[in-house]
């Protein structure tokens, strides 16, 4: 306030300092910027794009000003010519937007429930068998465990391939199924030192049946059916037939490179 401002008297009523309405602030005069008046400080090219970018932000859902800003220089918005400078003139000559407003000005309580369980459908009440094997990507291992009905997998960075680490992980991938309510029979892995000094362990601290795949399928015979012999016969014939031409053909380039030609 300057020496040759107006003073104004706040009276005391119910408690608290209002100003009357007949005092000199009734008949000083209030200045108010409106839309209009702040257009005819920039260009009509200028206000065109303000505009421009008043429909992008309602056609990205009315983020924050700063949000939309961070996701042009960030590259998240493409073949888009509005510019962070645009969007601040439209807020400039617009202020925020109302349906902004709105959307942050509601306050909904939420109050959660603490004794709701998951619900599990039939396939997920059965007992599911747990695929344990680990997982090399880019030399990193990983301790991969895949549910079967449910086809849930489970994946645990390993920092070695110790023993104690491999069980201290699992045991934490187990505890996690227990805790979603699902139910185990048998874990499958193949037959690695780690797994298979884990056996007797893991049945009775948890009474799953651990089987080792890798061994079974090893001692499985391999034979030829029957039906394939003729064609193995063809594709060796014909592998010896293009051998020999190969041998032909570089002793005829050879012959030629010396000057003698056959």
């Amino acid at each position: 306030m300057t020496h040759d401002s107006p003073e104004y008297v706040f009276e005391r009523k119910l408690g608290i300092y209002v100003l009357s309405a007949n005092s000199k602030a009734h008949q000083e005069e209030v200045y108010v910027t409106t839309v209009k008046d702040t257009k005819n400080a920039f260009t009509k090219y200028e206000v065109e794009r303000a505009d421009r970018a008043r429909v992008l932000l309602a056609r990205l859902g009315y983020p924050s000003t700063a949000k939309a800003i961070q996701m042009l220089n960030r590259g998240g918005i493409i073949n888009c010519d509005i510019t962070s400078s645009d969007l601040l003139r439209a807020e400039e000559i617009y202020g925020p937007p109302i349906a902004l407003l709105k959307g942050k000005m509601v306050k909904n309580t939420v109050t959660p429930n603490k004794d709701e369980k998951p619900v599990i459908g039939l396939q997920e009440a059965e007992h599911q068998t747990m695929n344990v094997d680990i997982m090399y990507v880019k030399g990193i291992p990983f301790l991969l465990n895949i549910l079967t009905l449910l086809r849930i997998m489970f994946a645990a960075k390993l920092k070695s391939k110790t023993i104690q680490l491999i069980f201290a992980t699992l045991t934490g991938q187990i505890s996690d199924i227990s805790a979603r309510g699902f139910k185990r029979s048998k874990l499958r892995c193949d037959p690695e030192g780690g797994f298979t000094a884990m056996k007797d362990t893991l049945s009775q601290k948890y009474g799953d049946t651990v089987d080792a795949v890798g061994s079974v399928a090893a001692s499985a015979p391999h034979r030829v059916p029957l039906l394939f012999l003729p064609l193995l016969f063809h594709f060796l014939y014909y592998s010896i037939l293009l051998l020999l031409y190969s041998i032909r053909l570089i002793s005829s380039w050879r012959i030629s490179a010396s000057g003698v030609y056959p």
